[in-house]
């Protein structure tokens, strides 16, 4: 006699299932009953979701306009179409209660994107550092301790995460001084410590660190600017941080000319697990790096006679580069795709962005790939009663709690 078969899914199933839905259908679904809220909530179905959804990204831009006001694009990048203008939107910030003067994406990471609060509109001149976690796609964000730095000159910061311990981390990076000092705040621990070069991996005096907004294979990634070593110009080099092991190293760049002026400074970007850099001299080469640490040449952008010049900003899964094409100091400018097996490039419009009818805006860049994520859902809101906890079109504010060694919330 054969055994009647169940009505009812079995619990991995049910996970496989939910894991390929999107963010905004699952927080839905939640009503349905209390076993689905709390799969739905739980450490392990928030990381089969992310592993699951991982090539659903889009690229996170940032630029600038005429008034040194920065502004976020998110373009979708998707692998099996070309690059289309449609697919431009602008990132917006629903923190009207926050008394700040403007913020300053630092990165993205599972969807979780750092924000920089900054007080002075120059966010590397202020002596304290507030800093807050923003998970737009469930309109979630948390406030973290402030930092205040001793010698708060040429400031710059990234943003990493940690898969063996499941811990986002901030590195705060001061130069410009005798010796560099940085510090690295831990969302498990919820604290700011400070970290102490080796003698071996602290750089030369002289220097400033620049942000690239690249975290790739667990490691940050910054320019390392040595100021006026070749005559009137400057020189750079790349230096990563092991987000789990906590140590800085240099790493060499592609260089087919040893007498190359840097000008205008490299440019690093991430698609996937890979890290591209793109270098200018007469025109952008750009390199990906391998697996062995060392360097593979992909393409050259050769710009027609006469146009306007590019500045690298990203490569598309499609294998298609952005570019930024601007003139008159950097402004004035305008997104293009090139595609390196035609040479063609193919202007990207702007026109639902509101400085685009202008079109004052460039220092184009990019600040890593962003997807929809369901990281901070656990969290509890502060101030609103956990039932009744829906955040509409404000974001609402959660409440970190500390994590032991051994992984207990405490």
């Amino acid at each position: 006699m054969e055994a009647e078969a169940s009505p009812y899914l079995s619990e991995g199933l049910l996970f496989k299932i939910l894991a390929r839905l999107p963010v905004k259908a699952l927080l839905r679904l939640r009503t349905v009953c209390r076993s689905w809220k709390s799969i739905i909530a739980s450490p392990e179905f928030r990381s089969l979701h992310l592993s699951t959804n991982r090539h659903s990204s889009k690229i996170l831009l940032t630029a600038r306009d005429y008034a040194d006001q920065e502004w976020y694009i998110l373009l979708d990048n998707d692998q099996h179409r070309p690059a289309d203008p449609s697919w431009l939107g602008l990132l917006d910030f629903p923190f009207g209660c926050l008394d700040w003067t403007s913020p300053h994406i630092v990165g993205s990471i599972n969807g979780l994107i750092c924000v920089l609060v900054s007080q002075t509109g120059v966010p590397e001149e202020q002596p304290v550092i507030s800093i807050m976690l923003w998970n737009p796609t469930i309109r979630r964000h948390a406030c973290l301790p402030d930092l205040t730095l001793t010698k708060p000159n040429d400031t710059s910061i990234e943003f990493g995460y940690d898969p063996t311990t499941d811990n986002y981390k901030i590195v705060v990076l001061a130069s410009g001084i005798n010796v560099p000092e940085f510090h690295v705040f831990s969302l498990n621990s919820n604290a700011w410590r400070r970290g102490n070069f080796l003698v071996h991996q602290c750089p030369e005096r002289g220097i400033s660190f620049i942000s690239t907004h690249a975290f790739v294979g667990g490691k940050m990634h910054w320019l390392l600017c040595k100021h006026f070593e070749r005559g009137p110009y400057n020189s750079y080099s790349l230096y990563s941080f092991d987000v789990a092991e906590e140590v800085f190293e240099e790493v060499a760049l592609p260089i087919e000319d040893p007498a190359m002026i840097a000008i205008p400074r490299p440019r690093v970007a991430v698609l996937g697990d890979s890290l591209f850099v793109g270098l200018a001299s007469n025109s952008w080469t750009v390199w990906v790096q391998i697996a062995t640490g060392g360097w593979n040449k992909l393409f050259r952008v050769e710009e027609p006679h006469g146009s306007l010049p590019t500045m690298f900003v990203c490569v598309l899964k499609n294998g298609e580069l952005v570019m930024d094409k601007w003139q008159h100091c950097g402004f004035c400018s305008f997104l293009s795709a090139y595609d390196p097996w035609t040479r063609q490039f193919k202007e990207l419009e702007l026109e639902d962005l509101p400085f685009s009818h202008m079109r004052d805006f460039g220092d184009v860049e990019s600040l890593n790939d962003h997807q929809e994520s369901l990281v901070l859902l656990d969290c509890t809101p502060v101030g609103i009663d956990p039932a009744h906890a829906t955040c509409c079109s404000m974001s609402c504010q959660v409440q970190i709690k500390r994590k032991t060694p051994s992984g207990e919330i405490c």
